[in-house]
């Protein structure tokens, strides 16, 4: 989005501070329902992500064309299972998690389907030995 179109956008809703509290009124399963797709998930996750950067103050570098990069280069492949998942489905699993210092660069992200991600939280030697193990087989 331009500059100027987001600049019109805020301008108008100063004028009108009531317009989206009344679509919202108007459409309320709209939020939840947007939600359970796939896009929403990785809407909530980008904003998770940057919530939490601003926290830690970690360095965010990576743009989607690097994402989408390192998604191809590992062929959709979850690096821990080795299955094979859509783009929507593949979550950025932080090597260095952000909670404990990492950053959000392309060196510092390899993707990983959602179970898996959940399943290595911030244990780094139990991504490592997953990865070694993986390696071996």
């Amino acid at each position: 989005m331009h500059l100027k179109e987001q600049e019109r956008g805020r301008k108008w809703h100063k004028e009108h501070p009531h317009s989206r509290e009344q679509w919202n009124k108007d459409n309320p399963d709209y939020k939840s329902q947007w939600k359970k797709t796939s896009k929403g998930k990785a809407c909530a996750q980008r904003y998770k992500f940057k919530r939490k950067a601003k926290k830690h103050i970690a360095v965010n570098t990576l743009t989607s064309k690097e994402w989408l990069d390192i998604l191809i280069a590992h062929e959709f492949k979850c690096i821990y299972c080795g299955k094979h998942f859509s783009k929507f489905e593949m979550t950025k699993e932080h090597i260095i998690p952000v909670s404990v210092g990492g950053n959000n660069t392309k060196e510092n992200v390899v993707p990983a389907c959602m179970k898996c991600n959940a399943k290595m939280k911030d244990n780094l030697e139990l991504k490592i030995n997953t990865l070694e193990n993986r390696i071996k087989s």
